[in-house]
């Protein structure tokens, strides 16, 4: 089936967990789109297999708290950030449930964790001590560190040669991951149209576009070579909480504190609200990068599927 907007906007609902006792923090895909990952404030990793709709494992990091989970290149490990005790980033092998390394040095609560996907033992984080670090798997110790005026999100361009980093919910910096200790090689201010925070960034699967998720009723559509607003996405069901691109960058999918799932494209006009809605406020969103399926959540985890036959 091709990923065409017919096909989207025929996805549904086609299974549901509601196995959290709180609500979902992340939700995220394995490379190869077999395995889905779900993270939640009470406490507990999941993975679900793809293929067949079913539970793999469940473990839970009961004194530290997990947020920001991601996969690594191998699909039985993640990281993840903390929300109780201290500030550290997790390293975990979740067949064997054991921790594999900690990263120190975050002062203050994690908000973004993303690994690179042209150097996948790289990642980056960003926290409310106002900066940026760069991490490699094989150390504890930081191989990188930006301050910045405000608490700062980031994102990797699909080739994992820059990074962007979103600051202050008015500036976007890119940067040479090879040329990082010289500082940003360009840097963009995106005019305000609220006082909504921006909670995400994103590239386009093209590297032509980079998305900013926000707290407000849009989300911003930007020009990932001149900074240039190419768009916004307006929500008119409620306020925006999720937002991420469809695998190919043409559509964007996003979700609301009412429930609700909007299709759009990457100008930003809406194409379909989508056949389906959850009982609260969608917490995450990811859509597989191999298959046509997506997964939003809630408290609890809906997998969505086409319901077009090819």
């Amino acid at each position: 089936m091709k990923l065409i907007p017919e096909s989207v906007k025929s996805f549904a609902m086609a299974k549901t967990f509601n196995e959290n006792a709180a609500k979902l923090n992340t939700l995220t895909f394995s490379q190869d789109g077999e395995n889905c990952l779900a993270a939640s404030d009470d406490d507990s990793i999941t993975i679900y297999r793809t293929r067949d709709g079913t539970k793999a494992k469940t473990v839970y990091s009961k004194k530290y708290g997990v947020e920001n989970a991601r996969f690594t290149k191998r699909p039985h490990q993640c990281i993840y950030s903390s929300n109780k005790v201290n500030d550290d980033i997790r390293h975990q092998e979740i067949e064997q449930i054991k921790y594999i390394k900690y990263f120190s040095g975050h002062k203050d609560r994690v908000v973004c964790l993303e690994m690179c996907p042209g150097m996948e033992e790289m990642f980056l984080s960003g926290s409310r001590d106002r900066t940026i670090r760069l991490w490699d798997l094989r150390s504890p110790l930081c191989q990188g560190l930006m301050k910045t005026n405000g608490t700062p999100i980031g994102a990797f361009d699909p080739a994992g040669l820059i990074f962007a980093a979103g600051i202050d919910n008015s500036t976007i910096r890119l940067f040479d991951i090879r040329t990082f200790d010289k500082g940003p090689y360009v840097s963009w201010h995106i005019p305000k149209t609220s006082d909504a925070v921006w909670t995400n960034l994103e590239f386009s699967a093209d590297g032509t576009q980079i998305l900013i998720t926000t707290s407000g009723e849009t989300l911003k559509i930007i020009d990932a070579y001149k900074g240039d607003l190419i768009g916004e996405a307006r929500c008119t069901n409620g306020k925006m909480t999720k937002a991420c691109y469809s695998p190919d960058g043409s559509m964007i999918v996003a979700g609301d504190d009412n429930g609700t799932v909007t299709l759009y494209d990457n100008k930003g006009h809406t194409l379909s609200r989508m056949d389906g809605r959850h009982p609260q406020a969608i917490n995450a969103i990811a859509f597989n990068p191999r298959y046509m399926m997506m997964t939003t959540g809630c408290h609890q985890i809906c997998l969505w599927l086409p319901t077009l036959e090819e």
